[in-house]
Order: C-alpha cells, then structure tokens, then sequence
C-alpha cells in the first residue's frame, strides 16, 4: 500500500468518529505539551541555578581565615590563622594548579553622599577581580593595575549600592562620596548580578570596590588579608587545588596540612556539581512523568487502532485473500498510529513552543526561573513522540497481521467475542444495583487487555498527581523545616547609628542594646510574642583534656533554646538561675561536641570545659541539626552557650548587649512585628522609626513569604500536570467506554425492549466507567505513596527534599478520582441511553 493512501485512510479512521479522534489526538497532543512544559522548566531551572551560582564566579575557590584544631610542635589548638599578603606570591609561584589568586579587604564603614550617611560593605580588590568574580561594566571602567599602583581614592559601585546612594541619577562616574570620612571618586559602575545564588558578605550589587592597595595603606596592616578567591587551571582538579593550597599555607603558618579548621577552603565547585546531580534527579523524574504522560495518550492511540482492526476485519481477510502478506497489513497500521501519532504530536508541539515562548516574555520576578526552550528539548520530544507511536502501533499491527482470512471473512460486526469463552458472573444479585455492577466487572473481564490498558491511564494519572503535589508539599515541608532549625518565627535585631536627628541628638549616633531594650519589647501587647538578649563572644579556645578548639560562643537566656530552635538531647539547657548567678556552665551543640568529646564518648554532661583558661561544666547537649539554609557565623551544632549575665561579665565587662532575639505573636504578621519593634526601641533610643540606619532585622521569614507563594505555585503547577494527565486517563476511558456502547448496540435495543428504561441504561454505563476509574485510582493511589514512602526512606543528600504525601493530598486525589470517573462516563452513558430502541435492534 503506498503511503499516500495509508495517510489517507488514518485520516478517514478519524473522520469516521470525530469526538473520539479528537479525543485521542487530544491525548498525544497533551503528553507532548506536558513533556515539553515540565523539561522546559527543569532545564529552566537548571540554567536559573547555574547562572545565580555562577554570577560570583566560575570555578571559584575561597580562603578564610580560621582557627587550629590541632597543636605542632610548641604552637597550642585554637591558634587563629590569617591568609596573608605574602601568601599571595607562594600560592602563584608554588601551586601549578592555580590560575588567579585575588585577595580580598573586607570592612563595613560609613559612606556619605550629599547629606545621607550610611553604614556599607567596602572591598578592596585586585584588577585580576573582574575576571575572577565575574564582573560586568555598565557604565565608566573596573580598577586597574595603575589604581593598585598608584593607591588612588576610587570605587567601582554595584548596581544595587549605586541606586541606593544616589537615587535614579543615570550616570554617577566622577561623582564623590566620602568613606570613613575620606573622599573618593566614582570611576564605574557594574552590572546587574541578579539572581546571586552564592555570595559572600553580601551580594555583589551591594559591594562598594576600591583598590587594594588604597585599602590597606588607609586602614590595614599592610599584613594580612581577610579573604583570597582563587580559580584552578583546570575545573577538573579544583580538588587538588584545594589539597595544594592548604600544603602550602600549612608549611607558612606552621599547621598541620589535614587541619581543615585552621583555613576555611570552600571549593564551590564542589557545592556547583552536587546541585547539578540535584537538578539532574529533578529533571529525570520531570522527564519520565511527561514521558509516561504522552504514553498514556498513545494508549488512547492504541485503543482506537485496536477498534480500528476489529472494525477492519473482513477488510484484512479481503486484502490477505487476494495476496497480501502479514508484513504489508502490519506496516499499514502501525503506519497509519504513526500519522494519527505525528499529527498530534505537531499540535502539542506548536502549543507547547507557544506557552513556552509566553512564558519567556511574561513580566514575573526575577527570582521565579523561567522555562526554556531549546534544541535539545525538541529533539527529546521529536524522538519520544515517533517511538510512542511505534510501541503505540505495534500491537494493533500484530494483531491485525496475525488474523487468518478465513475468519477475518467469516467475521460479524457486533457483540461477539471471536471464539472466546464469556465468563461466568461472579455473583448473581437480587438486587439491581447488584446486577448493574456485576454486569460492569464481567464485560471489564470479557476486554481483559482493553481494560487493563485503560485503567493504566488512570493509574499513572492518580499516582502523578500524588507524586507530582507530594514533591510541591515536600519543598514546603522541607523548608519549614529548615526554618524550624534555626527559630521559625525568629528575627534578628542588630544595632547601628541612628541617621536621621529627633531633638538635640546628632545624625549618626550609634545605638547600643542594654536590658532596658529586652524588657520593653517583652511589654510590647501587640505583635510581639517574646524578646531576649544574646551576646556575641567570638570564638574563644575551647579546651577540653588535650583537644583544644576555637568555637564559636554565645551569651543567651532560658527562651533561647525555643527561640533558636535548639533540642535537648541529653541534659539540660540554661535556666533562670544560671542566668541570675551568673554561673560558669555551658549547653553544646552536636559539632562542638564531637570535636572536643569524640564521636564515641557519649559522657558530656557533668564534664568541665575551659574557655579562654576559663572553668566552665557542660550542662547539656543538643541534638543535631546537620545542614542549614542559613548560617550566622557558624553552624548552631559548633556553637557553645553560657548565661548571657556570665557572657558580659567575661567577654565584654559592660552592660550592653550584641543583639536581640525577637519572635513575632504570628508568622504571617512579622512585618507588622518589625514595625512594632522600630517603634519602640525608636522611643527608647530618639531615632525615627523609618530610619533603616539606627538597627537592622533579619530574618528567615523575609523569604519565607516569597517562597510560600514560589511553593504554592509550584504545587498548582506540578497538581496542575498530574491532573491533566488524569483526565487523559479519563478520556481513554471515554473513548473505550463510546465504542463499547457502538460494540453493544443491540444489547441497549433488547435490554429497551424487555422492560429497561432509559436510567438504568445510563447508570449501567456509568457504573462500567467508574468501576474502571475506581480500581485504577486505587492500585495508582498505592503506587504514588510507596513511591513517596520509598523517596522518604532513601538515604537521600540533605538539601533534596523528597515527596511529602499528606491528608490533604489524599482527599484531593480521591476528588480526583470521583470527578474523572464521572467525566468519562457521563457522555457514554448519554449516548447510550438516548439510543433508539428500533434503531438499536436494526443494528449490525
């Protein structure tokens, strides 16, 4: 047959039953649409990640200053190290491996333009820094070498810190601003970094640059520096780049190489690589549930092949009659799933680039990734969609191929079962609805491989839409979570210097926290739940035996161990009494705890610790919290508290106190908690409480709102997919369920003219649907939440969130199932009960 006349006849099958070719084309289209929705978005967000990752730099290597953990020779544990300015030149001399190496002046000072001063992040840098970070110049140039040099006063300004110091002014080089008191000129200014996924002390469009060299003759030590970004000579080996770097800096300041505390490395390669085995994990799982959607749609192509060959069958017996081969009956019908397959699949893709082009263009936050489309995802489509309808084709061909032309010709269109045994019912039923739904699983038992197939497509429906809403709730979960681990309502309240003047007090008055500050938000009656003091003691040497360690201390009270999110495991946290005796004892996290103690020794509680030579007795420990989105100096497992009275009285020997802890009445009213908070520390301290310069709050819950929403969004968009591809299970349903009722024509004529009315015909049909529906959403139901469960049990990497199946979704789903089972049954059983009665037992 040629293929001009095998398109022709696809073509004429699907104007034989338009509603049931539009149905089925509906379905390919769909799992195509579906493909390239969900894979666009995951390379979207693969790209989105990449590039925020990358906006710091690529294959970037960062050195920081730490503290030893080990003593040699006559130097003690706890010993800070500093990167130095000579470790400069022995890294580039020594290590092969490294490319750039760019050091790195870290201060906060107050920076003044016109009448306005603010408090910023200044960074002395090295030209070589524009390459190693990434830098893009919008407008003037970047510090170059004759800057270093010469030690000139400019600043190149971050896109974001240029609108912040001077408002929407265009161009801003040559303009002045003073740092510190000293002025400097503007000699450009960058461009946007947005979105920065890895920063360090700040976004870069936040950075205010200036040479080197300017810094550290104003104020350095000519010494040391606070931070080196280095890039290794080839990606590949950044890790024996670190292991190079670390050997050297070792043998200059005297630590031992295998001491990862005395430096803090950060290969950020390593962090990129570990994201990308992430994303790869998301898109597969993406990849594979629009795969497994657009197969469901060519089970729709299957089933209406496969009535295609039953209605074709004296047809097949004719054509092999009069000589042609199995070879040319299978090639016509898997060719003709093939067109009705493509042309389907052109719909979805022409829909599909269409929505993804709308997205694109569509003005959504800079912090939402926006799906792609590319070569590689048309290719991905183009082949699955011809091997679906190859897999689609195969067996309507195979079974068409197969008949023998004796019985092909001998065949009647109707209710017969070629040769097969009609099963027995299972149960004889007094009662009508009984009988109905015996009737119902019998003919599901006479079209075994019909039905089986169908009930797939609800099946992967019902388990989409659990695993698909289960990894929206699970990213929710899970950053709920992590919230919980470092205080979920809390906010974080830092002094600074008043900017604007109430009365007689002078512009730029620095503000300092005292007791008076924690009591008075305590009365706060409105937003404010509960407020406590903390102090910051630095890392002191933590000395327990021989081991000694730097570890990062904090002064705190009783509500802290809420407040921060804190769990006891063994003994207990600081109370009351220890606050007002000022006693010597201490509460350690997990990490401080295995450093000094080990990871065997379990005994803590009741040991004695020195701090700074200091005797203190651990009184408790806390459980574990492992990794966190948010880190404040350290990691909450390597930190060690003691009563803040005893911290002051140690560490600071006066009144004040570093910062408070704030926790909001509601989550959701946290902005409203801030206010309260400017408010009243504003009448305690005379500033305005709109000046964003007199404190400064931070919290977890400024993102948490946005990721509600990304989340939200997330779970309609993922539920949105899984629902669809449920109702492409329903319409293979439908379309099965139609041609049953053309199949059992005369049987809806007898059943009529024995007595039945109109209803019952209606409700037998509609019980046929929901049945297949039914068992179908059950078996997927099941297989959805062992997938979850399983998901959940996996040793999986800390930052992967697995899928969170809840009650909600349940009751979602089981909505789901009723509604697609009504929807593909109400039109069959429409159709069926308006058949006429002398019509139906006419048909043949």
């Amino acid at each position: 047959m040629l293929l001009k006349e095998i398109i022709k006849q696809a073509f004429n099958n699907l104007r034989v039953n338009k509603l049931r070719s539009i149905l089925t084309l509906f379905g390919i289209s769909w799992g195509i649409i579906a493909i390239m929705i969900l894979l666009g978005w995951g390379f979207g967000v693969k790209d989105f990640v990449s590039v925020g990752m990358s906006r710091i730099g690529e294959n970037l290597i960062v050195v920081l200053p730490g503290h030893t953990s080990k003593g040699l020779g006559g130097y003690k544990a706890g010993r800070p190290i500093t990167p130095e300015i000579k470790d400069i030149e022995a890294i580039k001399i020594q290590c092969s491996t490294v490319k750039y190496v760019a050091p790195v002046f870290n201060r906060r000072y107050d920076v003044k333009v016109g009448n306005t001063t603010r408090s910023q992040r200044i960074r002395g840098i090295a030209p070589e820094t524009k390459t190693v970070n990434n830098w893009e110049v919008a407008e003037g140039r970047f510090i170059n070498k004759s800057d270093m040099k010469e030690r000139r006063r400019f600043v190149f300004l971050g896109a974001e810190i240029k609108k912040t110091l001077f408002g929407k002014e265009n161009s801003v080089v040559g303009k002045e601003l003073k740092i510190n008191g000293i002025r400097f000129k503007v000699v450009g200014v960058a461009k946007s970094k947005k979105p920065q996924m890895s920063q360090i002390n700040g976004p870069d469009d936040e950075q205010i640059l200036i040479p080197f060299t300017t810094a550290q003759s104003l104020w350095g030590d000519n010494k040391k520096v606070d931070f080196l970004f280095i890039v290794p000579e080839d990606p590949g080996k950044s890790s024996e780049c670190v292991k190079e770097i670390r050997t050297i800096l070792a043998k200059r300041h005297n630590f031992m190489p295998d001491d990862e505390e005395a430096l803090w490395i950060f290969d950020l390669t390593y962090y990129k690589n570990l994201m990308n085995i992430m994303l790869l994990g998301m898109n597969i799982l993406l990849g594979v549930v629009g795969i497994t959607t657009l197969f469901i749609g060519g089970i729709g192509v299957m089933n209406i092949m496969l009535v295609s060959v039953q209605e074709r069958t004296r047809e097949i017996g004719i054509r092999k009659a009069v000589g042609a081969k199995k070879r040319d009956i299978k090639f016509q019908f898997l060719a003709e799933t093939l067109v009705i397959t493509i042309l389907g699949g052109i719909i979805g893709l022409f829909i599909g680039t269409a929505l993804l082009w709308f997205v694109s263009i569509l003005p959504l936050p800079e912090y939402i990734p926006l799906p792609q489309n590319s070569f590689l995802l048309t290719s991905i489509v183009i082949f699955v969609m011809i091997l679906t309808g190859v897999i689609s084709g195969y067996i309507p061909a195979k079974k068409a191929a197969n008949l023998l032309p004796i019985q092909a010709l001998q065949y009647e269109r109707g209710e017969i079962t070629n040769g097969k045994k009609i099963p027995k019912p299972l149960w004889v039923s007094k009662t009508l609805t009984g009988e109905m739904i015996g009737h119902a699983i019998m003919e599901l038992r006479i079209s075994k491989g019909r039905s089986l197939l169908t009930m797939f497509g609800i099946l992967w429906g019902i388990a989409a839409v659990i695993i698909l809403v289960g990894f929206g709730a699970g990213f929710n979960y899970y950053y709920s979570k992590e919230m919980a681990k470092i205080g979920e309502k809390l906010i974080r309240v830092y002094p600074g210097k008043a900017k604007k003047k109430i009365g007689g007090f002078r512009e730029g008055k620095r503000i300092y926290f005292t007791d008076k500050d924690v009591r008075a938000l305590n009365y706060s009656p409105y937003e404010i739940s509960r407020a406590a003091p903390e102090i910051n003691c630095g890392f002191p040497v933590v000395k327990y035996r021989n081991e000694n360690r730097a570890v990062h201390t904090l002064g705190v009270v009783n509500e802290t161990l809420e407040m921060r999110g804190f769990k006891i495991k063994k003994g207990r946290f600081i109370n009351y009494r220890d606050v007002k005796d000022k006693a010597k004892v201490c509460f350690i996290g997990a990490g401080v705890k295995e450093r000094l103690f080990g990871k065997e020794n379990n005994k803590v509680v009741g040991e004695y610790l020195r701090v700074n030579g200091i005797r203190f007795r651990v009184i408790g420990l806390a459980e574990k919290k492992g990794m966190q989105m948010s880190i404040n100096n350290s990691l909450d497992d390597d930190k060690l508290l003691i009563p803040y009275t005893t911290a002051r009285k140690i560490f600071r020997k006066d009144k004040f106190l570093t910062n408070l802890l704030v926790e909001p009445k509601k989550k959701d009213r946290y902005k409203q908690a801030k206010k309260e908070i400017n408010q009243v520390l504003g009448r305690i301290h005379n500033f305005k409480p709109d000046d964003e310069e007199a404190i400064s709050e931070w919290s977890e819950l400024d993102g948490y709102e946005i990721f509600n929403y990304i989340t939200l969004g997330l779970q309609v968009f993922l539920g949105g997919i899984g629902f669809i591809t449920l109702l492409i299970g329903g319409v293979g349903v439908m379309n099965v369920m139609l041609f049953t009722v053309t199949q059992r024509t005369r049987e809806i004529g007898i059943r009529r003219a024995v007595g039945a009315r109109q209803k019952h015909i209606f409700i037998q049909f509609l019980i046929e649907a929901l049945l297949i529906t039914f068992i179908g959403g059950i078996i997927g139901s099941g297989i959805g939440s062992g997938v979850n469960f399983i998901l959940n049990k996996l040793p999986l990497p800390e930052y992967f969130p697995p899928p969170h199946t809840s009650a909600a979704v349940m009751i979602i789903t089981a909505f789901f199932i009723i509604s697609v089972g009504i929807f593909s049954g109400i039109l069959p059983a429409t159709r069926a009960m308006k058949l006429n009665v002398v019509e139906s037992l006419r048909y043949e």
